[in-house]
C-alpha cells in the first residue's frame, strides 16, 4: 500500500521507533542545509515530495514489552511502527518541530496557527497520561536500550534529567542538528516575526509529503533495510555488519532457545553501543567507523 501523507497525518494516533538493526542519526550539516533550503523555498500553495518512508506495523508481541508507551497503544488505540527506511528525514522533522516549539516558548508565544503549543508538543513530541502524568509516550524515538533515545529525549527534546548521558558517534549528529535548527529558527523569528514562524510550521507539517510503503509481516525487513538505506546516505560497512549479525540471530537453528537468541542479539547491540561510544568520544575529531573495521 502506498500513500502520500503529510507529517500531520503521519502523527495521527501513531508512534514510531527505530529498531535495533538500524543505524543512528547520520545526517551532517550538508544534508541539514539542503533540508532547510527545501523548506524555505517552498511556497504555501505547493507541496514538496520528501521521499519514501517504509514502515512495519508492530503487533502486541512487540509493543507489550514497552513499559512507557504501552498505555497509549492499549488505552488510546494508537498504532506502533518500526521505521525501516526514512528515519534520517523523520528524525530531522522531529528535531525541527522541537526547535520551533522551543523558539515559541522562549518568546512567550502560546499558540501557532491557533494551535496551543502544548497540544503541538503532545501531538509530535511526547504525550503524558492524565491526570497523574506519571507515564509518558514519545511519539518518535529509538528502541529503549539505544543510547540515542535517552540523548534525544533529554538533550534534544528537552526532558529534564540529572544523570550523565552516554554520547556516541551518532549523538554528535543529533547535537549538531539541534544546534543548527535552533539557530535557524531563532534567526527567522528575530528577522521576520511570528507570521514567518507560523508559515514555517505550516509548511513543515502540511506541505512536505512522504510516500508511505507498509512492509508485510513476511517481508525480510533486514534485507529491505540494507537495500533501501543505500539509496540515501550510504551505510558504512560497520553498520551493514551489525544488521547482518542481528539478521542471523533471527534464523539461527533451533538448537538454542529463544531466550538464548535474545541474549545473543542483546550482546551484539551492547558491543556496537560501545564501539560507537568510543568512535565519538572526541567531539572535535570523531573516528571513522570503516577505518575502525579495517583495523580489526
Amino acid at each position: 500500500m502506498n500513500d502520500l501523507v503529510s507529517l500531520s497525518e503521519l502523527f495521527d494516533k501513531r508512534i514510531y521507533r527505530i529498531p535495533d538493526y538500524q543505524r543512528g542519526y547520520a545526517w551532517t550539516t550538508n544534508q541539514l542545509e539542503d533540508f532547510w533550503d527545501d523548506l524555505n523555498n517552498l511556497t504555501e500553495d505547493r507541496f514538496h515530495y520528501t521521499g519514501m518512508l517504509s514502515l512495519k506495523l508492530l503487533g502486541k508481541d512487540v509493543w507489550d514489552n514497552w513499559d512507557e508507551e504501552r498505555w497509549i497503544i492499549r488505552d488510546k488505540g494508537y498504532n506502533a511502527f518500526h521505521v525501516v527506511d526514512g528515519q534520517q528525514r523523520l528524525t530531522t522533522f522531529v528535531i525541527l518541530v522541537s526547535s520551533i516549539i522551543k523558539c515559541a516558548s522562549s518568546n512567550d508565544i502560546l499558540y501557532l496557527n491557533s494551535d496551543d503549543i502544548e497540544d503541538i508538543k503532545s501531538r509530535y513530541i511526547v504525550e503524558f497520561k492524565k491526570p497523574e502524568k506519571l507515564l509518558s509516550a514519545y511519539k518518535f524515538g529509538y528502541e529503549s536500550d539505544n543510547p540515542s533515545f535517552e540523548y534525544l529525549r533529554y538533550e534534544i527534546l528537552g526532558e529534564s534529567q540529572s544523570k550523565t548521558l552516554l554520547e556516541t558517534f551518532y549523538t554528535l549528529n543529533l547535537e549538531n542538528a539541534k544546534k543548527y535548527f535552533d539557530e535557524k529558527v531563532a534567526e527567522l523569528y528575530k528577522n521576520k516575526g511570528l507570521d514567518e514562524l507560523e508559515s514555517l510550521f505550516r509548511k513543515l507539517v502540511n506541505r512536505m509529503h512522504f510516500n508511505i510503503h507498509y512492509i508485510d509481516d513476511d517481508f525480510d525487513v533486514f534485507v529491505a533495510f540494507e537495500t533501501m538505506n543505500n539509496r540515501g546516505k550510504k551505510l558504512s560497512n560497520l553498520e551493514i555488519l551489525k544488521n547482518r549479525l542481528i539478521y542471523l540471530t533471527t534464523i539461527y537453528p533451533d538448537v538454542i532457545s529463544k531466550d538464548e537468541k535474545d541474549s545473543l542479539r542483546k550482546k551484539i547491540n551492547e558491543a556496537w553501543k560501545e564501539v560507537y561510544y568510543q568512535l565519538g568520544r572526541n567531539k572535535n575529531n570523531p573516528l571513522n567507523d570503516d577505518e575502525y573495521l579495517r583495523n580489526h
